[in-house]
């Protein structure tokens, strides 16, 4: 490995599933999963939505992929890139 990078446990370089905190009946950034475009690397909200409970959340930064297969296959993967300060949700 070379002088410039430093080997540190996988939990110490990245952050699996941070607490993105959202209130029920208030509305926030949606992101569709039609939103989410193969051939670009940012991904915005689509849309105002009023949360429900469910679904993902997310904070600005986050990457975003599909939880079934063929998403991800098709390259439905991206960076949330809202508003900074800016929680959303979306579909799963």
């Amino acid at each position: 490995m070379g002088n410039e990078w430093q080997e540190l446990p996988f939990s110490d370089a990245v952050i699996v599933n941070p607490h993105v905190e959202l209130k029920r009946g208030i509305e926030y950034p949606f992101v569709d999963m039609q939103a989410v475009n193969p051939d670009a690397r940012c991904v915005y909200a689509s849309e105002l939505r009023v949360f429900e409970g469910g679904g993902s959340r997310f904070a600005p930064g986050d990457t975003l992929m599909a939880r079934i297969t063929p998403c991800l296959e098709n390259g439905k993967i991206g960076r949330f890139c809202g508003p900074m300060n800016s929680a959303a949700h979306g579909s799963t």
